[in-house]
């Protein structure tokens, strides 16, 4: 083998091994895509300006948007912001005192409610994924974190068509409040 071929066939392994990085970055990318139209839909919030809201003002949202809503609860010492989209995604966020609405910071506990038709069956289909945090929960609902991600725990009900999302800055707390209920639909 002469020089210029040995230059060349050390040249063709690099860029074999350059369009082998090239594909599994595009795959990656597809992956991504993939999970942000299934799961991650959650629509923009353009538009939408988040405002204080009161208990009582949580508890007539399900009326106002035509569907139900989830939330955290009731809890002392913070000012519930809203934010509802033209889509009719609604978000709650805890905003502990001395923290502003419309603060950019996402510090704080948030639940998002989000019409998608067949909600329960994207939560299905996104558990069968491999290494996605799954875990059942009551009246046979799925939850679902992906774990690069795993402060947003995303859940849904068989036969419903809203998906639902609770962030927590703590994946641990996010999961936790899914998985003991404490997240549940205005009444």
């Amino acid at each position: 083998m002469t020089r210029t071929d040995h230059e060349t066939a050390q040249f063709g392994g690099a860029f074999a091994h350059l369009r082998l990085v090239i594909i599994g970055i595009a795959a990656a990318g597809v992956l991504l895509c993939a999970w942000l139209l299934v799961i991650r839909d959650t629509g923009s919030s353009s538009g939408s300006k988040p405002v204080a809201s009161s208990a009582r003002d949580i508890h007539a949202l399900p009326d106002s948007v035509g569907h139900a809503v989830y939330w955290a609860g009731a809890r002392p010492s913070v000012t519930y912001e809203l934010t509802r989209t033209s889509r009719g995604y609604v978000y709650i966020r805890y905003l502990p005192q001395g923290v502003e609405v419309g603060d950019k910071r996402p510090d704080f506990l948030t639940v998002g409610t989000y019409p998608k038709p067949n909600a329960y069956a994207s939560i299905e289909k996104a558990a069968k994924r491999k290494g996605e945090i799954v875990r059942t929960i009551g009246n046979g609902g799925l939850a679902v974190a992906a774990p690069e991600r795993p402060q947003s725990v995303y859940f849904a009900f068989p036969g419903s068509d809203l998906l639902v999302e609770v962030y927590d800055p703590s994946a641990a707390k996010a999961l936790q409040a899914v998985v003991s209920g404490k997240v549940t639909q205005i009444r």
